[in-house]
């Protein structure tokens, strides 16, 4: 559907725009995130990153390679133009500075973070939100829509370890990461999150004012609820009733 299509594409734009003023970019911002942030390098707390994950199959990352991306501080402060990468199975944000390293940022100092992804060609948002489940503590969730009811997507990583000895043994000779996806939502004045069912009955219970709209408009419009681009569609349009 060419209409989908367009509509998808506006409101990729619309997740997108950059709402923040700009304070550091580049070198600057890798020398001085940890001050901008309020604490770090400066006093010498900087979690460094190891190689603990080489020879395991699979990626704890949400992509391999680093790529550029922004950082929002708790404090309001931004840097652009950095080099960072999401460990989604430690649900932690790396920073590739050029004196010391790849180091971790800690997540007490992040709002947000945008990243440039190659594979889709735009910038994908993350926000720290409280836990889905853990309430006195705070998780990174990709931020697919925001509006009367906002879309959430939780990038899981979970690590299998290697089994191929004893009785029961499933003959798995190497560990592994395996990426899954799980999806929440939550209304303007709802705090909680609530898991989403991406089935038509479960995409209409998130709308139980306009349920009966919501299943008439998965069912006519070619829509893949396994997809992110068709799941933002459906929020949309719930958006305009």
């Amino acid at each position: 559907m060419k209409v989908k299509h367009i509509i998808l594409s506006i409101f990729y734009i619309f997740i997108t725009i950059n709402v923040f003023s700009q304070e550091s970019s580049g070198n600057d911002s890798q020398e001085n995130i940890f001050k901008i942030g309020g604490s770090g390098a400066a006093t010498g707390v900087v979690r460094q990153f190891d190689n603990r994950y080489e020879g395991v199959k699979g990626s704890p990352f949400y992509l391999d390679d680093w790529v550029k991306g922004t950082v929002t501080m708790q404090n309001g402060q931004r840097a652009e133009n950095i080099q960072l990468k999401f460990n989604a199975y430690e649900n932690e944000l790396l920073m590739n500075q050029s004196k010391t390293g790849a180091v971790y940022i800690p997540k007490k100092q992040i709002s947000s973070f945008s990243l440039q992804d190659p594979e889709i060609n735009r910038e994908v948002l993350f926000q720290k939100l409280p836990h889905h489940k853990k309430g006195d503590q705070t998780h990174f969730y990709r931020v697919l829509y925001k509006g009367k009811v906002s879309l959430y997507k939780d990038i899981v990583v979970v690590f299998e370890k290697a089994d191929y000895q004893g009785g029961y043994s499933n003959d798995k000779t190497f560990d592994e990461f395996k990426t899954y996806s799980n999806y929440y939502y939550n209304g303007e004045l709802d705090l909680e999150f609530h898991k989403l069912k991406t089935s038509p009955s479960g995409i209409a219970k998130a709308f139980p004012d306009h349920s009966s709209e919501i299943k008439k408009f998965i069912s006519q419009g070619n829509i893949n609820l396994k997809k992110d681009g068709d799941l933002i569609i459906i929020f949309n349009y719930h958006q305009q009733l």
